[in-house]
């Protein structure tokens, strides 16, 4: 029945995490998992610029206090805010502004739904990708991952993007893979989306894996068609072709060479968007099915 509190430790936390003294402790609190994800966005900016480091600060804060809401800084500097629908998001921004902002002015835009992107089939053929110097080369393609990986990752609750055992373990328990084919498998996000390793004897392959990976996550972040994330594909490494020289073979090399590929396999394969949708079920009397019709024919 005794209480701890830890001053400060906030600050290394962003949403959950487990206290041991134990560095290698499995016993780790699970994460809880939710039936919906956020997917209204807005962009907040502060009306002054001498503020927005205050605006960043609270928008981080309000993003601890609720562990479905999502808070990203993109490349441009933009800060949004995506919540799991409009009355989420309308109490979201009202405890934003009474308890966090503390006074600060900000401009908040128009709510807009957050696409994701992924592929209907196979890519037709496999993209080949030189680097700028000419002396590397890969050979890529993509797919859509399983069905049944992507239906085990909804009630996953394990780290499987760091944890290279438990990766494996999920493939072949859940996905039904074989020992050979989970262990090709190089990286796999939330999402769904992997990156396989098909090649044979290929030197000094090894020495780029950390470039192919910055590389995977930059076009999973953001993807083909509105820069959106992806969900759901499977990127194949066919083949690759490795200069021998470490200069040669350098991060400003690979990861760009690696994220044309990755695109390359993309528009092989048939981009599409997909869109969230709600799915609800409405109960009450029967003279109040009149009103229910009416406000969700209001809906697209």
């Amino acid at each position: 029945g005794n209480t701890v509190a830890l001053i400060g430790i906030d600050k290394c936390i962003e949403k959950t995490a487990s206290i041991t003294d134990a560095s290698n402790s499995s016993f780790f609190v699970k994460e809880m998992s939710f039936a919906v994800s956020p997917v209204v966005q807005v962009a907040i900016e502060a009306v002054k610029a001498v503020d927005i480091p205050k605006v960043v600060q609270a928008i981080r804060k309000l993003s601890k206090s609720d562990t479905t809401l999502v808070c990203n800084t993109s490349d441009f500097g933009e800060n949004t805010l995506a919540a799991c629908g409009e009355l989420h998001m309308q109490v979201s921004l009202e405890m934003l502004e009474t308890m966090f902002l503390q006074g600060v002015k900000v401009k908040v835009s128009n709510p807009v739904v957050k696409y994701n992107e992924t592929i209907t089939e196979a890519s037709s053929e496999v993209s080949l990708v030189k680097s700028s110097n000419k002396l590397n080369r890969l050979w890529m393609k993509a797919s859509p991952t399983d069905e049944a990986v992507m239906e085990a990752l909804k009630t996953v609750t394990m780290d499987l993007t760091t944890k290279r055992e438990a990766l494996e373990g999920f493939l072949r328990n859940k996905g039904g893979w074989s020992v050979h084919d989970a262990r090709r498998v190089w990286f796999m996000d939330e999402r769904g989306n992997m990156l396989i390793n098909s090649t044979s004897s290929v030197q000094n392959l090894a020495e780029i894996k950390g470039s192919l990976k910055s590389a995977f996550e930059q076009v999973c972040r953001n993807g083909l068609l509105v820069e959106e994330p992806l969900n759901g594909v499977t990127f194949e490494l066919v083949d690759a072709m490795v200069h021998s020289d470490a200069p040669h073979r350098g991060a400003s090399q690979i990861i760009p060479a690696a994220r044309r590929a990755f695109l390359a396999s993309l528009v092989c394969a048939s981009p599409v968007l997909l869109e969230p949708f709600f799915e609800i079920e409405v109960s009450g009397p029967d003279d109040a099915l009149r009103a229910v019709y009416g406000i969700v024919s209001q809906r697209r």
